[in-house]
């Protein structure tokens, strides 16, 4: 009785390690994501990886010897907000920009970021803040706010792609939110404006004054031409 007690137990036990290593053998891709098998923390010295990024799906590895690491493959966003930039004539402007990028290349992107999504958004923030801090410096603001920003951004976009290939991303847009003058420069704008609106009522308070006398002269003079007609009429 004893024997078959053991046997039974030795059998459950068995059971149990085979759905502990059928589990460990068996993960699934979520749709949107890839994953990358990464040998485990004893053979990790010899660098090996995966250079198969696995598609959406259910999937086999061996247990234990390798690690499954999901990277995010579906589009990201981030905004940079009052990024101060100086133009050619040492004009300031602040601006507030939006991009977009995402993952085009796995195995780059792990190696370069270890899969940190924060640390890919501040490299591109980096990057495309020193194409535009360029880009402002070579032209006045006028000419700016005059360009066709869409072309303007198109080629930003481009030289940042340039510049960014080896992390495994491509940045897909990038948009202003807004263009503003710096609140110093709205105080002296705003100023300029109500003098010079002041200056344009003084003017208008002017002409109207001149043109009041204008009239009560003419109205004196076709009084007294009326009195000097009807005296003449009387005599």
């Amino acid at each position: 009785m004893s024997l078959a007690k053991n046997k039974i137990i030795l059998i459950i036990a068995l059971l149990v390690c085979l759905l502990f290593i059928a589990y460990n053998s068996v993960y699934t891709v979520s749709e949107g994501y890839t994953a990358l098998l990464s040998p485990s923390i004893t053979l990790r010295k010899a660098n090996l990886l995966s250079k198969l990024p696995q598609a959406p799906g259910l999937h086999f590895k061996l247990p234990f010897l390798a690690q499954t690491m999901l990277i995010d493959m579906r589009l990201h966003n981030f905004t940079c907000k009052k990024l101060s930039l100086l133009t050619a004539d040492q004009q300031a402007l602040i601006v507030n920009y939006y991009a977009s990028w995402h993952v085009t290349h796995a195995i780059d992107y792990y190696l370069q970021t270890h899969n940190n999504p924060q640390e890919t958004k501040e490299q591109l923030t980096k990057k495309i803040n020193l194409l535009l801090q360029n880009a402002f410096a070579h032209d006045t603001r006028n000419a700016i706010l005059g360009k066709e920003q869409a072309s303007l951004l198109d080629t930003i976009r481009e030289q940042a792609n340039k510049q960014i290939k080896t992390l495994g991303v491509t940045l897909v847009a990038i948009g202003f939110k807004s263009i503003a003058f710096p609140a110093e420069a709205n105080t002296v704008v705003l100023k300029n404006i109500r003098k010079e609106q002041a200056h344009i009522a003084l003017e208008q308070r002017a002409i109207g004054k001149a043109n009041a006398e204008n009239i009560r002269a003419n109205a004196d003079n076709q009084v007294a031409l009326q009195l000097a007609k009807a005296k003449e009429e009387a005599a």
